[in-house]
């Protein structure tokens, strides 16, 4: 409808100035006798005869007009005021932030601590079940072991007997079980090793239950009289060693080794044998 209005106005205003301009042609001198400056004075009549372009708009495109400036002035209201409240949110998330900093700290050292408490309990816990596991073998586990050795026929006889009483004081058998023991007379104290013997081609094997014992009787020749005196004096001493070898109900190889002697005129006349300070264990 604006848009008739301008065109309107346009045609009407074109034709007057046609008028005119037509009229200012036919009343005004010839050109040739036409005094310098009459033609601005056509241009200056011509102008004062335009009429002015005014725009109307009708009420519908006034409210309209006046509808979108209410709603442009709001949004913009909105939009500051949301960028106030993003800006204050943004200032209350740094405030509480740099106040979270030493809580959160503190709950990452509680954190590792706890860590640290836990492994400990798991360490405490496994030791605990090892240890009772180690205790129960122990306590129930074979010990094979010597319990004593003695000569009953004295060591004047022309071939002096030992005796070596081997017992299982554990409370479950020994398997697989083999031992050797020997008998040697050698100076005193004893210097260096005893001889040692390999039973690895010994084919007997036995059980010994819990409580049993078996005896081992090693042998050696008859002494000589200067040998008898050298025992007495402590200067020559009879030495009974060996080694005992089994399986326990657990499945583990176990060895005793055992070293006994006898010097001194009380233990030449009893015929008995005692520990030696060295060679003597179990496992």
């Amino acid at each position: 409808m604006r848009a008739t209005f301008v065109a309107l106005f346009m045609v009407l205003a074109t034709h007057v100035s046609a008028q005119e301009a037509q009229g200012v042609a036919t009343d005004g001198p010839a050109v040739g006798k036409q005094a310098p400056g009459n033609a601005d004075a056509g241009e200056g009549n011509a102008s004062k005869s335009a009429l002015p372009i005014t725009i109307i708009e009708s009420p519908d495109q006034a409210n309209h007009a006046t509808e979108r400036e209410t709603k442009a002035d709001k949004h913009d209201a909105e939009d500051l005021d949301a960028q106030q409240k993003a800006a204050d949110a943004a200032e209350v998330s740094a405030t509480a932030a740099q106040r979270q900093v030493i809580p959160t700290y503190a709950q990452a050292i509680l954190g590792a601590l706890g860590m640290v408490l836990l492994f400990a309990a798991f360490l405490y816990t496994k030791w605990t079940y090892d240890h009772s596991v180690s205790s129960s073998e122990r306590q129930l586990r074979a010990y094979v072991c010597l319990e004593g050795v003695h000569a009953p026929a004295g060591f004047e006889a022309d071939e002096i007997t030992a005796v070596a009483h081997v017992k299982n004081f554990g409370a479950t058998p020994a398997s697989e079980m083999s031992q050797w023991t020997l008998i040697k007379l050698r100076e005193y104290p004893l210097v260096g090793d005893l001889e040692p013997y390999d039973d690895s081609g010994h084919p007997n094997r036995v059980i010994l239950p819990p409580g049993a014992i078996t005896l081992s009787m090693p042998t050696f020749r008859g002494l000589e009289a200067w040998e008898i005196t050298a025992i007495k004096k402590e200067e020559l001493a009879l030495y009974v060693y060996g080694e005992i070898n089994y399986i326990d109900a657990f499945g583990e190889n176990r060895s005793t080794i055992f070293r006994m002697r006898s010097t001194g005129e009380q233990s030449f006349k009893l015929g008995v044998f005692k520990a030696t300070k060295d060679g003597n264990g179990y496992t």
